[in-house]
């Protein structure tokens, strides 16, 4: 059963099925395929169809669409660990990009999130590209640190949403600076 999201445009997220390898493999390697021919491509190009396979069978890899219409645009994955719900390998189609999807699915996820009762929403995104901070900042997440790949001290930007209202947060790997300030980049 899809989930609808409220923001526009309307999006519908469900759990990905062994029927959408086919076409979510395509989207994951057409969204990272810009990385391809740098120097540090992302490992999200050596996933296969049976990675995505395994990630179908522990339930956390996820399908988007536009409400409206059955065709997958996107997929994800998502999975909850220590109070937190971590998403990861975020990727919309180059056609549908630019046009609020992904912003949809941060509402979505942060309203799976919330049904959890996870009071944090973390993600890791690759530094070198200069929309990937400021769409998450824009989102109302905060920096909480870098980290190395590659022999890159800062290839990665972790992140990370606090969800108001949902009572004390727990200590954890993901949790943000206490100044709400990000560390310095090396």
């Amino acid at each position: 059963m899809s989930e609808p999201v409220s923001a526009a445009p309307p999006v519908w997220v469900r759990r990905a099925t062994r029927a959408d390898l086919a076409v979510a493999h395509p989207i994951l390697m057409g969204a990272f395929a810009a990385t391809a021919d740098t120097p540090h491509p992302s490992s999200a190009l050596k996933l296969t169809e049976s990675d995505l396979a395994e990630a179908v069978e522990a339930e956390i890899l996820w399908c988007l669409g536009l409400n409206g219409a059955d065709k997958v645009v996107g997929c994800l994955q998502i999975e909850e660990k220590g109070g937190a719900l971590i998403f990861s390998r975020l990727a919309v189609e180059p056609m549908s990009q630019g046009r609020g999807i992904g912003g949809a699915v941060l509402s979505w996820i942060e309203g799976r999130a919330r049904a959890l009762g996870c009071r944090r929403v973390v993600c890791t995104a690759r530094s070198i590209y200069p929309d990937n901070r400021p769409f998450y900042l824009r989102h109302g997440y905060i920096i909480t640190g870098y980290s190395g790949r590659y022999g890159v001290t800062d290839i990665r930007t972790h992140l990370c949403r606090i969800l108001p209202g949902l009572g004390p947060l727990s200590q954890g790997p993901s949790q943000p600076p206490s100044q709400g300030v990000a560390p310095p980049r090396p």
